[in-house]
């Protein structure tokens, strides 16, 4: 007798007693048989308890819509068999079928996976746009603004994976809350958005008349939010914004322009202090000195806007060393000639014993390019060379140096246009007498033609 020939009864009763795999080997032999032992399968998928194939089946039955089984296989808790996070790696896996058969099966919206996480949380950190949609929708409702271990609402999560489409589904129900549901463990959404650069979702926050605008003082505004970031567009929108006071100060009693300054944010800088109503005060004593910043980052743009102003103090000293020094130290050539060409600049002043023009001859390798700036001022001294050498140092080795250096600058002026990095400045007639007055005890080679 054929296996198919026994009566459905001992068919059945043999599948009992059978492994998974073999059962599906007995599926294969024939349609009639797979109809026959589909419960079978089932509930032996339920009584051998937590496996691997709980969670096959589940995705297996819910790709293809399988809403009556996923609600039986619900009913015997099958998302506990599976031994996994299933709820979570469906949605990491964007499965959104699966989902939402999961959903139509009668799944609980409101469920909570690890570190208390909520579907709506899981949905929005994945980017399923369709799952979200049903969820916002669902006829008992789900709690839009509940929050996981971290404090962290769905918004928050979306903005922070940068889900900018997500964002604007939960921004549209007049459910969501957009200020920070715990200020004091968790950030707002607009500050979260201003980090991830996500401008739009920025804009849309700031202009939704749900928002929350922070006082004129005791706390961070927006514009302190955007000094942070150190974007360009994000800053000026919020420049723009006449609800803030763009000199209001937080608890720490900073303006967004020192926050800029404090945290070395580049654009912040320079579009806060184009902007004719910051108060540049830095206080008695600040960190770091924008000037100072600018000239060992090599910011031109914010060192034009500092040298144009007539109160910046262009020779002041941080750490000992003037911007000049900084911009030496750092080999910004074109900081430098930009320091250069102020003639309020002292080319002359010590850092410690050592002036400016030292301190670029010195410099291994040589700048020659800085070398040349610096002796194209008629008031350099040349003669620093012959004192207030720093211990340690080889007055003779500066020499050669500064001899190569000039050397190199006279045969450009001989021969104009060819591999000038500045366009060749002319050393002025004073800086050449100190050459000659010095090329005694400058040592000579043969062909120098001093």
């Amino acid at each position: 007798m054929t296996l198919l020939s026994l009566p459905n009864e001992l068919l059945l009763q043999i599948s009992t007693e059978q492994s998974l795999p073999e059962i599906n080997a007995l599926l294969r032999t024939n349609r009639r048989l797979a109809i026959l032992l589909r419960p079978a399968l089932l509930e032996k998928l339920i009584h051998i308890g937590p496996s691997e194939y709980a969670k096959r089946a589940l995705y297996h039955l819910g790709e293809r819509g399988d809403t009556g089984t996923v609600a039986w296989l619900l009913d015997r808790r099958i998302i506990e068999l599976t031994q996994v996070d299933i709820l979570a790696e469906i949605l990491r896996m964007r499965s959104e079928v699966v989902m939402l058969t999961l959903l139509d099966a009668g799944l609980d919206p409101e469920i909570r996976c690890s570190s208390d996480r909520t579907l709506l949380m899981h949905a929005a950190e994945h980017g399923c746009p369709g799952v979200i949609s049903r969820l916002l929708a669902h006829e008992g409702g789900v709690d839009v603004n509940a929050r996981n271990i971290w404090h962290k609402t769905a918004l928050q999560t979306a903005i922070e994976c940068s889900q900018s489409d997500v964002v604007m589904m939960l921004l549209a129900d007049p459910r969501v809350d957009i200020n920070s549901p715990d200020e004091s463990r968790s950030m707002a959404p607009l500050q979260i958005a201003m980090n991830r650069h996500l401008v739009d979702v920025v804009a849309a926050i700031a202009q939704d008349p749900r928002i929350r605008v922070p006082p004129l003082d005791g706390e961070d505004t927006w514009l302190h939010w955007a000094a942070l970031s150190g974007r360009e567009d994000i800053v000026s929108l919020f420049l723009a914004d006449q609800r803030i006071n763009v000199n209001a100060r937080n608890q720490a009693g900073l303006t967004a322009y020192m926050t800029a300054v404090l945290t070395v944010e580049r654009w912040s800088i320079y579009l806060l202090l184009e902007d004719k109503r910051v108060d540049r005060s830095l206080g008695a004593e600040p960190v770091c000195i924008p000037m100072h910043l600018a000239a060992t980052h090599g910011w031109p743009e914010v060192m034009r806007i500092l040298l144009a102003d007539e109160t910046v103090d262009v020779n002041c000293k941080h750490s000992g060393e003037t911007p000049l020094h900084g911009a030496i130290r750092c080999r910004q050539s074109e900081i430098v000639r930009m320091l250069v060409d102020d003639p309020r600049v002292d080319v002359n002043v010590c850092y410690g014993d050592e002036p400016p023009l030292n301190l670029a001859a010195g410099n291994i390798p040589v700048c020659q390019e800085i070398v040349l700036l610096l002796l194209s001022r008629d008031d350099v001294d040349l003669g620093i060379l012959n004192r207030g050498v720093p211990e340690g140092w080889d007055p003779g080795v500066l020499k050669i140096i500064l001899r190569d250096v000039v050397g190199h600058a006279q045969s450009r002026t001989r021969r104009p246009g060819v591999g000038s990095c500045d366009g060749a400045r002319t050393m002025p007639t004073s800086v050449m007498e100190q050459i000659r007055a010095c090329r005694m005890c400058i040592p000579r080679r043969s062909g120098d033609g001093w």
